[in-house]
């Protein structure tokens, strides 16, 4: 019993593994720690069973021992009539017991050492397991040494980016800012641009239209003053025929005449008024007119 309260205190003092990252499955270590556990309850009931069939053997020994005893006390009491016979041991009662004993210990020794190996086992298994949390433990320190300069490295470019983010949106918003400036300023400036050549091509307009209205009144003078001239004939037939008198040509844009005359055809000298001061139709001559000469050559 004592047996068996040990393994029920080995059973009860194996600690729960711990999760860790890396090492051993815990499912599959668990299941195995269940398995030798449950083997270690067969064996300790085995062992239990052993006992009392070993104490049974030793009560039916005592028993044996004790009616031995008897038999050997009347076995004294009729030595006389049986000296005369060779005294045998007796049957092979003793070596049974000898032999059952034996097989009693045999069993128990190999439930022993099953339950031995058990634990040894368990124990492997935790010191395996110990030294997979020590080279994680380890292994987990190094990562975090490795680890720890490059998380400062980062945690400082952290800091430096958050401290400079206001100067960086500062400077962003001054730009947009100046190029807004910048585009406001380039399109006041093509809105007068363009303003101002509306504007000089609207003067242009104008004058031209200024001097094409001058350059009409001009021309309707001149035919005015053409028309009221008329063909002009000499005082007296001549018994010969003259030559036809070439009619005046007139420039039209320099309001000249530039026409070829006979030398028996009047002349007259047509003074033209320059632009802006035209001469109003049916005004009649002006002094210039008045002024002018006609010159007549005899054939």
């Amino acid at each position: 019993m004592a047996h068996e309260d040990g393994s029920h205190a080995a059973h009860k003092a194996v600690p729960a593994f711990d999760v860790v990252l890396r090492g051993y499955d815990r499912r599959q270590v668990d299941e195995h720690l269940a398995a030798l556990e449950g083997r270690l309850a067969a064996t300790a009931g085995q062992s239990n069973e052993l006992r009392s069939q070993r104490d049974a053997a030793a009560r039916r020994v005592h028993e044996l021992e004790q009616r031995l005893n008897g038999a050997a006390g009347v076995n004294a009491a009729s030595a006389p009539a049986a000296s005369a016979q060779p005294q045998q041991p007796p049957s092979s009662a003793p070596v049974s017991l000898d032999g059952f004993g034996a097989k009693v210990e045999a069993i128990l020794r190999l439930a022993t050492d099953e339950a031995a190996s058990i634990r040894r086992t368990a124990e492997e298994s935790r010191r395996g397991q110990a030294e997979t949390e020590t080279r994680l433990r380890a292994t987990f320190g190094k990562i975090a040494e490795r680890l720890g300069p490059l998380a400062e490295r980062l945690d400082g470019e952290s800091k430096a980016a958050r401290s400079a983010l206001p100067g960086v949106t500062s400077q962003a918003t001054a730009m947009e800012a100046s190029a807004r400036q910048q585009a406001q300023v380039i399109t006041a400036a093509a809105a007068a641009n363009a303003a101002r050549m509306r504007a000089d091509a609207q003067t242009r307009t104008e004058a031209t239209a200024r001097q094409e209205a001058d350059v009409r009144e001009q021309l309707a003078l001149v035919k005015q003053i053409l028309d009221s001239l008329g063909p002009q004939t000499t005082g007296g037939a001549a018994p010969d025929a003259q030559p036809v008198q070439q009619q005046p040509r007139v420039d039209q844009s320099a309001g000249r005449s530039t026409g070829t005359l006979s030398p028996e055809a009047p002349t007259e000298t047509i003074a033209v008024s320059p632009p802006g001061n035209p001469l109003r139709k049916g005004a009649g001559p002006t002094p210039a007119r008045r002024a002018s000469t006609s010159s007549q050559t005899p054939t």
